[in-house]
């Protein structure tokens, strides 16, 4: 769960991870504004008490809060040389991704990179917003997979697994028509929850489904 005293600290590390991972398949790097992100944050952390539950809410309605303020706030942005990398640098309000070793993964960046105007096109921050969302509902399973096998429910946590496998494939294929209505339509941060806590609370391998 991200709401918590170092929740801001998770969360950048995971836009960090997620920044480099996209800035090394674009072969571009990304700044992020500081500043911003920490706004995405802290209006994802107000904006998730609207479904007034009375405790916290569970990690993919969290998910659906921080990929609709990412969309929305644009913390992230995509360089164009060198000389902008350093002036942003001056201001103290930024951090520069894509300086990591990491295993790339196919992603709907791979395919757009050819474009000659990405740095113009390229729904950048809600491409990151979605990834991240991803990221925190296969994570939440992972978890759950690896608890239920501690405990010796070894078919759950197979099931899991199974819905690992499954719900990246459907990422994979959807995602860039998901990223282009993030850009092109209109949500709300609660519809956003709505939308990940649909795609993703409900086992695709349960012994209910």
């Amino acid at each position: 769960m991200l709401f918590r005293e170092d929740g801001f600290e998770l969360f950048t590390a995971l836009v960090e991870e997620v920044g480099d991972d996209t800035a090394k398949t674009l072969k571009k790097g990304i700044i992020c504004d500081a500043l911003v992100l920490r706004e995405c944050f802290l209006s994802a952390r107000h904006s998730i008490t609207f479904h007034g539950q009375g405790t916290e809410a569970n990690h993919l309605k969290q998910a659906g809060h921080l990929c609709f303020w990412m969309s929305k706030l644009k913390p992230l942005d995509l360089t164009t040389g060198a000389g902008e990398f350093a002036a942003e640098l001056i201001t103290g309000r930024t951090t520069f991704l894509g300086t990591k070793s990491v295993t790339l993964k196919p992603s709907m960046a791979q395919a757009m990179k050819h474009s000659d105007k990405i740095t113009v096109v390229f729904p950048i921050n809600e491409y990151c917003g979605l990834l991240i969302g991803h990221t925190m509902a296969i994570k939440g399973l992972g978890l759950l997979s690896r608890q239920s096998a501690e405990a010796g429910d070894h078919i759950k946590a197979k099931h899991i697994d199974a819905d690992i496998k499954y719900h990246t494939a459907r990422y994979m294929r959807t995602a860039h028509r998901i990223v282009k209505s993030l850009r092109t339509n209109n949500y709300s941060a609660r519809s956003a929850a709505t939308m990940f806590e649909w795609a993703y609370e409900r086992p695709a391998f349960s012994d209910e489904a």
